[in-house]
């Protein structure tokens, strides 16, 4: 049951998605309606009164006529106010960005193309393709070495220190500096012409592995209610989260959520070492992470670690992955009832716990900073709740 309420709720998102993206495409063209619109509007009123000037200066002429014999008629006709040219110039006519309409519907032609091709295939098809590339996957967490000497994330995943991959190597692909996509923040000191900024070595047992331990870095975590989706509820002096039936009449905000549910924490990281733990509740369908404030508010790069900036832990059903990237690796592990989450700023570490008696580490990433990151959480359909542990 939970599966298929999953499935509903994938489906609705898709949805809105492409119901968002037809408003944004018709609010361009009628952008360019109105434009148009509006020029017609000026040259109609700059006609209209060019009429009038000269209705007026015909009725001047024909009384001037009927008195062509006078001595008024020749002192009058002197009298006459000169015509400009000007007054009988057609106006300019109107003007649309017919750039910008093609560029728009090559945009919606593209999106339909790669919808079509995609649902062409039966799902029977595209489930097997799913299943062989997990396969694959599964087979390069294997093989460390393999792994390594790929350009996918370079994220170690372990049950204990013995079975973590050989650290030490900056996690490039971590960080949201890219050449195609150039990162939210500035750091605070920048590197020097083409001089990077070295990372230090990261030694792997240095990570704490006892909730005694990761509780010296223990952080008070409040729901930041401006970035809350519409469809979230924030209680219990913003500790709570659940997903309610309907729309919640907040007010609109730029740092709002409108696709993805989601929320931002409050407080933001920019230095130090800082650990939380969230209850889910017995929750199937959550994601528990870090963003960027500069995270997409709209669309599919919103969803918590599918672009460079966010990372996250999601339960889905009764799969157990992490994202970052667009890029999942799944964890073969029993569902947490409560994460910990271990944020080492200055040495670059997001760790992700199961927290019990005895502590396991879930994964962590090797992460370049660039920027304050925020506490960020998803929650997948009606039912599902999260709760900030107080410690």
């Amino acid at each position: 049951m939970k599966q298929k309420l999953s499935l509903s709720s994938e489906f609705n998102e898709m949805k809105t998605l492409i119901e968002e993206e037809e408003k944004i495409a018709a609010k361009l063209i009628e952008e360019e309606e109105n434009k148009a619109a509006s020029q017609v509007a000026d040259a109609l009123d700059q006609i209209n009164t060019q009429l009038d000037k000269l209705k007026e200066y015909k009725e001047q002429l024909d009384s001037l006529l009927s008195h062509t014999g006078s001595m008024h008629f020749w002192k009058s006709i002197g009298e006459l106010p000169a015509i400009s040219l000007k007054a009988c110039t057609p106006p300019n006519p109107a003007e649309v960005n017919v750039r910008k309409v093609e560029l728009v519907q090559k945009v919606v032609s593209a999106l339909k193309q790669v919808l079509v091709r995609e649902l062409k295939a039966p799902m029977q098809q595209r489930i097997n393709q799913v299943d062989r590339a997990e396969k694959t996957k599964l087979k390069a967490l294997a093989n460390p070495d393999q792994r390594m000497d790929t350009n996918k994330t370079k994220a170690k995943a372990s049950n204990s220190p013995d079975q973590v991959p050989s650290a030490g190597q900056p996690n490039k692909e971590s960080s949201p500096s890219d050449p195609l996509e150039p990162p939210p923040f500035q750091t605070a000191n920048p590197p020097e012409g083409k001089q990077a900024r070295k990372k230090k070595l990261f030694n792997v047992a240095t990570l704490p592995m006892t909730r005694c331990e990761l509780l010296q870095y223990k952080s008070k975590i409040t729901f930041d209610h401006r970035t809350a989706h519409k469809k979230l509820l924030v209680r219990n002096e913003y500790t709570h989260l659940s997903v309610a039936d309907q729309l919640q009449p907040y007010p609109d905000h730029p740092g709002r959520f409108v696709n993805c549910v989601q929320v931002l924490g409050l407080q933001s990281f920019s230095s130090g070492c800082h650990y939380w733990e969230v209850n889910n509740e017995g929750s199937n369908f959550w994601a528990i992470g870090l963003a960027y404030v500069s995270l997409d508010r709209q669309g599919s790069r919103s969803r918590l670690g599918r672009s460079p900036l966010s990372w996250c832990l999601e339960s889905f059903g009764q799969k157990l992955s992490v994202w970052h990237r667009g890029q999942e690796a799944i964890l073969h592990v029993s569902q947490p009832r409560i994460i910990g989450v271990h944020l080492n700023y200055n040495q670059g570490i997001v760790a992700f716990y199961s927290v019990t008696d005895s502590m396991m580490r879930l994964f962590y990433y090797e992460v370049e900073f660039q920027g304050r990151v925020f506490p960020a959480f998803w929650l997948g359909n009606i039912g599902t709740t999260l709760s900030l542990v107080q410690f």
